[in-house]
């Protein structure tokens, strides 16, 4: 999406030491919308638009703007919760229109990274002329239309797509931002890890995304290639049921926490390109504490924590991952070797991507293994989607009240201050305290790419976007 669509807001991109374009978080600035202005109650604020068309020749007005943000909400897709988030729960009538340039937004309450939730590539603004045409009675925002068609208004549109083969883009001489270098990308679905490495080392490709840690290896003395390693708040975490089985018993989760071998999947699974152990808000995330208490293998703490639970003898408990996930199998390997040092026995589950959604969403998967990514590097929007009670991201019915007083507090603080930094610090404490899951790695963005690539941006949403990335020559 981030390649054919536009959002309202950008971030201000500078070049860091490998020569990459680094998108700062803290440094939000318009993207389609050439200017923004927020009220001093921050709680309005008014977009006034790039003269821009869409890839249909329609201009792109603030009547899509509003209609796109009604699609969200409607359909409960495209970063309706992201919208929620930052109070804007009714656009129809919270977005008016002055005139065809401009979009007013009045939201109903204030945090600290509205603009930066703005910037999220789901907020995306459709071409509401186009997609009212393909709506149908039965499908009223064009789902199905948007299914294989593009709607945007991005620097590249789409040209072809195989599902589950390739997809083209080629490059829209009309953008209103600056024109993309490569005029032209093919992206293949290329299963195979070693297909993948084959291909780069020959340059048949240019770039290899989700490449396992011994790929990684392979690559790092092939000539013409380049492994990059960005630093990510991206974490794999051992998620536990927090309300039924053996790990609704805290001390059953905290002798989990004390059991998981941290150093050994940062080191053996990513190869190193992973810190670990993590913990409740990820380093490097505003308000992460240095001196948090995080967990530590220690499987005499870990014995001595289940000995002082209800499930003091043995017992066994399924462990749920998707199998199609680089690193997932080795990882439940690890974890079901590391428990069994303490009397518990873990039945391995690999599941298909389906199923695992299933699990998910059923909020009765005991225990499974999951990747958090937050694409807006704020701690009070990091806990409101994965550990707020009843958060969408929460499925394992984790729940402390005071933790939730707590963050609503650092919510209206600004980012940084001291107030901020006390409060996101009491909310890790009592997050490690109730053990709700296993922070065992925070993974690096990594990317092979041949010399033809001569920079890209970096971006807290792990998304590669080829109107901004450099060639080389």
């Amino acid at each position: 999406m981030a390649n054919v669509y536009d959002t309202l807001v950008g971030f201000k991109l500078t070049k860091n030491d490998e020569g990459l374009l680094v998108a700062d978080s803290e440094a939000p600035t318009g993207a389609l919308a050439e200017t923004i202005e927020v009220s001093e109650d921050k709680l309005t604020y008014t977009f006034r638009l790039h003269e821009a068309t869409f890839h249909s020749g329609n201009p792109v007005t603030s009547a899509d703007v509003r209609w796109s943000f009604e699609r969200a909400w409607k359909l409960q897709e495209g970063g309706w919760f992201d919208l929620k988030t930052i109070g804007l729960s009714d656009p129809s009538t919270q977005i008016t229109t002055p005139d065809d340039r401009t979009a007013v937004m009045k939201m109903t309450r204030t945090t600290p990274f509205t603009l930066q939730m703005l910037a999220n590539p789901t907020i995306a603004i459709y071409d509401s002329t186009l997609m009212k045409e393909n709506a149908t009675g039965d499908d009223p925002w064009a789902q199905d239309y948007l299914a294989d068609h593009d709607a945007g208004s991005g620097p590249y549109k789409l040209e072809s797509f195989e599902r589950g083969v390739s997809l083209t883009l080629s490059r829209f001489d009309q953008y209103w931002g600056e024109k993309p270098e490569a005029d032209k990308v093919v992206m293949q679905v290329v299963p195979s890890a070693s297909d993948q490495v084959a291909l780069l080392k020959n340059g048949d490709i240019d770039i290899a995304a989700e490449l396992p840690s011994a790929s990684l290896k392979e690559l790092t003395s092939a000539d013409g290639v380049t492994i990059h390693a960005s630093k990510s708040n991206q974490q794999v975490n051992l998620m536990m049921n927090n309300a039924a089985g053996p790990t609704a018993d805290v001390n059953v989760r905290r002798a989990i926490s004390y059991a998981v071998p941290y150093g050994a999947i940062a080191a053996n699974v990513y190869g190193g390109y992973a810190d670990g152990p993590s913990g409740p808000i990820p380093t490097g995330m505003p308000g992460f504490d240095e001196n948090a208490a995080l967990y530590k293998e220690d499987i005499e703490a870990a014995k001595r924590a289940l000995a002082e639970s209800d499930h003091a003898g043995a017992f066994s408990i399924p462990l749920t991952y998707d199998n199609s996930v680089t690193g997932y199998e080795e990882i439940a390997i690890a974890v079901q070797q590391a428990l069994g040092k303490i009397g518990i026995t873990v039945e391995t589950k690999p599941v298909t991507t389906a199923q695992m959604n299933e699990a998910f969403f059923s909020g009765k998967t005991e225990l499974f293994i999951f990747s958090a990514l937050s694409w807006v590097n704020n701690p009070s929007y990091h806990l409101d989607l994965y550990w707020a009670t009843g958060s969408y991201g929460n499925k394992i019915s984790y729940t402390n009240t005071q933790v939730d007083s707590v963050k609503e507090k650092a919510f209206q603080q600004p980012v940084g201050s001291e107030p901020f930094k006390a409060e996101v610090a009491e909310i890790q404490k009592l997050m490690l305290q109730d053990a709700p899951a296993a922070w065992l790695a925070q993974v690096n963005w990594t990317l092979g790419t041949t010399d033809r690539i001569a920079s890209y941006e970096v971006r807290t949403d792990q998304i590669i976007r080829f109107g901004t990335m450099d060639l080389a020559g």
